[in-house]
């Protein structure tokens, strides 16, 4: 192989791996996470039915929105905002918790129909980050902006280590909405000063030092899966 898969293959020690505490906290940002929780992925149809109602619901109130923020911001309801913000709270904290550990690598399978339930779960993390930004900024709060800003990104580069092209699109992806639905609003906002912009600038500097190998993390990835698939056409 051109690249020592051993090495590819290796991960932190269970007790320093964010990946489990990540995946307790993104089940709070999408019901695809919950089949992680039940043995060989199988959630109970009521679990499966009583979640997807959930998440059907917060979606909903996502996109009616962003519809009404296109149309006019001033017509958003702030308290219906704060009440749907209010039901990832949880989440939140959880993702604090995760971060604390140094390392993350998320164990997928290698094979082309893999299930990636963690990476849907954190398009939708970003997104609610957007709106949390907004109302932050509206009350004059600079400071909880920042520590999003600062999860949303290490959360994008988590993704990255050992994920194929989907995982690292989704990062791009992320890192996207990041700079310009939230990072440039912030740096615009009124009471937005020097130290704000000075802590951002460490923050952006670090994501793009660690994240200039994922293009080679993907291929990497997509090799290994292309050559199992190889191999079971073979056998």
């Amino acid at each position: 192989t051109p690249f020592d898969v051993v090495e590819f293959f290796k991960g932190p020690p269970p007790a320093q791996n964010a990946a489990p505490l990540y995946l307790e906290a993104l089940s709070e940002f999408g019901s695809e996470v919950s089949l992680c929780f039940w043995p060989q992925g199988k959630v109970p149809r009521e679990e499966a039915e009583r979640l997807m109602k959930v998440f059907q619901k917060r979606d909903g109130e996502f996109f009616r929105f962003e519809e009404a923020w296109e149309n006019d911001p001033k017509s958003v309801n702030n308290s219906a905002i704060d009440a749907w913000l209010a039901e990832y709270e949880t989440g939140f904290e959880k993702l604090i918790v995760a971060q604390k550990r140094a390392e993350c690598v998320f164990e997928t399978g290698i094979g082309f129909t893999t299930l990636l339930p963690h990476v849907q779960a954190a398009r939708q993390l970003v997104r609610v980050v957007k709106w949390r930004t907004r109302r932050d900024l509206q009350r004059g709060d600079y400071e909880r902006p920042i520590r999003d800003i600062e999860i949303t990104l290490r959360l994008s580069r988590d993704l990255q280590r050992r994920g194929g092209m989907v995982c690292q699109l989704v990062s791009v992806a992320m890192d996207n909405i990041c700079c310009q639905e939230i990072v440039t609003p912030f740096v615009h906002a009124n009471g937005t000063e020097k130290e704000h912009c000075n802590r951002l600038l460490v923050m952006l500097d670090r994501h793009e030092a660690e994240s200039n190998r994922r293009f080679a993390e993907a291929i990497r990835a997509e090799y290994v899966m292309a050559r199992k698939t190889l191999h079971d056409f073979q056998h």
